[in-house]
C-alpha cells in the first residue's frame, strides 16, 4: 500500500510543484497521507472481517456510494457527500476529514445537518446517521433527529437572508489556492476568471 501511494505521489510531482511548497513539506504530507490511508485501511479490514457471507458480499456491503451530489432547489443549497452507506435498511452519510483534531464542531454539525436535509428532500426520509471519518483518528457519528434537521434548515434560510444583494460589489473576489483544488476547480472558477 505504501509503495502504491509513493508511486502515485512521485508521478504527480509536476502537479505538486505548482503548490510552491518546500520539498520537506511535500515529504511530510506524503508520510501523513500514508498514515491516514493505513488507519483507514485497518478500520476497513476490521469492518470487513465482521461481515457475514463471502468476501465479495462483505466487500459489497461496505462499499458506499461516493461523491454523491445532492441539490435542493427549495433551499438553494447543494453539497457532495463523500460517502453514503446503506446496510440493513439503515443509511449513514460520512464526510472524510484530515483534521488534526477529532471534534465534531458546530460547523461540522451544520455540514452534516445540511447533508441530512438534502438526503431527506431527495429520498423522502432522512438518513439514520451522519458523521465525520477523521482520517487521523476514527469515525464519529450522530443520529439524525428533528433538531439537527431544523437547525440546518434555519441556517440555510439565514444565509439566503444575508446574501440577497444583487450588487456584484457586495461579493468581492478572494483568490486563493482553493480556487483550483485537488480534484478540479471551484464551481465558480470560470465565472471569476
Amino acid at each position: 500500500m505504501h509503495e502504491l501511494i509513493s508511486r502515485q505521489w512521485n508521478g504527480s510531482h509536476d502537479e505538486l510543484s505548482v503548490l510552491g511548497l518546500p520539498e520537506p513539506m511535500i515529504h511530510y504530507y506524503l508520510n501523513e497521507s500514508k498514515e491516514m490511508l493505513q488507519l483507514w485501511l485497518l478500520d476497513f479490514l476490521r469492518q470487513l472481517s465482521a461481515q457475514k457471507g463471502t468476501m465479495s458480499e462483505a466487500f459489497r456491503a461496505l462499499t458506499p456510494d461516493t461523491e454523491v451530489h445532492m441539490i435542493s432547489q427549495s433551499l438553494g443549497v447543494q453539497g457532495y457527500a463523500d460517502a453514503i452507506l446503506r446496510k440493513d435498511g439503515r443509511v449513514k452519510i460520512l464526510d472524510y476529514k484530515t483534521s488534526n483534531k477529532d471534534a465534531l464542531t458546530d460547523s461540522y454539525r451544520l455540514q452534516l445537518g445540511i447533508y441530512a436535509l438534502l438526503y431527506k428532500e431527495i429520498h423522502g426520509t432522512p438518513p439514520d446517521l451522519v458523521g465525520i471519518h477523521f482520517l487521523k483518528f476514527c469515525e464519529k457519528c450522530i443520529p439524525v433527529d428533528d433538531s439537527l434537521l431544523c437547525d440546518a434548515e434555519r441556517e440555510c434560510c439565514l444565509i439566503h437572508e444575508k446574501t440577497k444583494s444583487d450588487r456584484i460589489e457586495d461579493y468581492p473576489k478572494k483568490e486563493s489556492r482553493l480556487c483550483r483544488w485537488s480534484s478540479g476547480e471551484c464551481d465558480f472558477y470560470k465565472n471569476c476568471k
